[in-house]
């Protein structure tokens, strides 16, 4: 009886724990604030001895493990089972203070590896009763959801003791179910009607009518992830004086957001900024700008300790574009080294022929470029658009004119590009051909290149291009 109720017991502990949890317990016995017997850090050592040799349960040794501890004592198991009682207790006030440190997330994982039956009422009514300053995100409300579940399967074999537990434990599941469901869908409608917009593709996605009352009402505005996808899902739709509310949201809540999703919701603003700059909004710009800050300042630019190419570009054109050019060049050198190394030659190069050319030093420009391959999708656009406007500003009118000849046979031939995206490049190359030709002494012409400008949309580097209308004085 001894043999099964207490080293099986303890056994199945040892064989469930993985090397990293091992060195945990080890830790956590040897600590004084959890145990101050010696024995029973002895006694782990010994176990773990025989547990290391791969022999299975029914073959560990008790006179071994006694002999081991006690050397010049006589075997006594009387004395052993107490030690084995005490360790078993440690061992599930470690899993106890184990369970206690993990993500909410991964509570409900944890609680079904050590099922403790002695413990496990008192765990799980713990944890249902959280409620967590951090990461309080969708898979908070899943998690919890799924915790309820399970402990009305706890309580089923005795319902009849438990009646109101039970009742209880099914509203409060299907509750937080709902608000992780309807924050998976709202996900999901963002990010399908985000995609249609960029890649030119349709989805189809069940539940949209009843997502978009949702959204067009105050309901569950309480939950903060369904209150934060809703105002995302009207800025991907370009509506008006959502911006500012959305932003203000994502910042109160950052701490208790998962840093993915802090990125996610701080690029979708960015996102929208560089739409409303595109329709000549250029106090974007300054938003855009204060948005980079805020994430700098606040360690929401490094993931894995990289920092992304594209965000990078943004953070080094938007402040080129507010007049910060001391700022943006102490932001290269600062963060060049966290770019990933397969990219950082070309990011770095690029980045720095953008702040060339904006201190004006266009030959230098050319130059850094030149460095630059350029083949993908990515650089494709971006080098062409400020090579473009360096031939422009030079008066490098032949090898502009070639430029731009390419850049639409770039453009045309590219796949996977939404419309919106090419138009805009589109309207770029033909405002300025129409620049590079007018006479400037003709002025009608020139008023016409100017309102035919303004009436185009959408437009790629719209302040440059009516910076060099304004220069014709029209």
């Amino acid at each position: 009886m001894f043999y099964k109720r207490h080293v099986l017991k303890i056994l199945e502990y040892y064989y469930y724990f993985s090397l990293s949890e091992i060195k945990r317990l080890t830790l956590f016995l040897e600590s004084a604030y959890f145990n101050n017997e010696a024995a029973l850090v002895q006694l782990h050592h010994a176990i773990m001895e025989q547990v290391s040799a791969k022999k299975e349960m029914e073959e560990i040794d008790l006179a071994e493990i006694h002999k081991k501890l006690f050397p010049s004592k006589k075997y006594n198991e009387s004395y052993l089972r107490v030690l084995m009682t005490k360790l078993i207790k440690l061992i599930e006030k470690f899993i106890e203070t184990e369970y206690c440190s993990v993500p909410y997330h991964k509570k409900f994982e944890v609680l079904q590896r050590f099922k403790l039956k002695r413990n496990y009422e008192i765990l799980i009514k713990k944890t249902i009763s959280l409620e967590p300053e951090n990461f309080k995100d969708d898979l908070f409300y899943l998690s919890k959801s799924l915790l309820y579940e399970d402990y009305n399967a706890y309580l089923s074999p005795s319902i009849g003791d438990h009646i109101e537990d039970y009742k209880h434990n099914i509203i409060e599941f299907n509750k937080n179910f709902d608000i992780y469901f309807i924050t998976k869908k709202l996900k999901s409608l963002c990010n399908i009607t985000n995609d249609q917009a960029i890649l030119n593709t349709q989805y189809e996605l069940t539940y949209k009518d009843e997502l978009l009352k949702i959204i067009y009402s105050d309901q569950l505005d309480e939950i903060i992830p369904i209150r934060l996808y809703k105002l995302l899902y009207r800025l991907i739709n370009k509506e008006d004086g959502v911006y500012d509310p959305f932003v203000d949201l994502v910042k109160e809540n950052a701490q208790k957001l998962s840093i993915y999703e802090v990125f996610n919701f701080l690029a979708h603003a960015q996102n929208y900024c560089i739409k409303q700059i595109n329709s000549s909004k250029f106090e974007f710009f300054e938003k855009m700008h204060d948005l980079y800050v805020y994430r700098i300042e606040n360690n929401f630019v490094l993931s894995q300790n990289e920092i992304n190419p594209r965000l990078f570009k943004n953070v080094v054109n938007t402040a080129l574009r507010v007049g910060e050019a001391d700022w943006t060049h102490d932001f290269i050198k600062t963060y060049s080294k966290f770019l990933p190394k397969s990219e950082y030659e070309k990011a770095y190069n690029f980045n720095m022929a953008f702040y060339q050319f904006e201190i004006k030093h266009y030959s230098k420009t050319i130059e850094l470029l030149s460095k630059v391959e350029y083949d993908d999708l990515y650089y494709g656009f971006n080098v062409r658009m400020l090579l473009m406007k360096s031939y422009y500003e030079l008066d490098e009118m032949e090898a502009l004119d070639h430029l731009l000849q390419s850049f639409k046979v770039f453009i045309s031939r590219k796949k996977g590009i939404s419309d919106y995206y090419k138009l805009a490049h589109q309207n770029v190359i033909f405002v300025v051909k129409k620049l590079v030709d007018v006479n400037p002494r003709d002025k009608k012409k020139l008023t016409a290149i100017k309102l035919k400008f303004e009436s185009l949309k959408p437009v790629a580097e719209t302040a440059w291009l009516k910076e060099k209308i304004a220069e014709f004085g029209v």
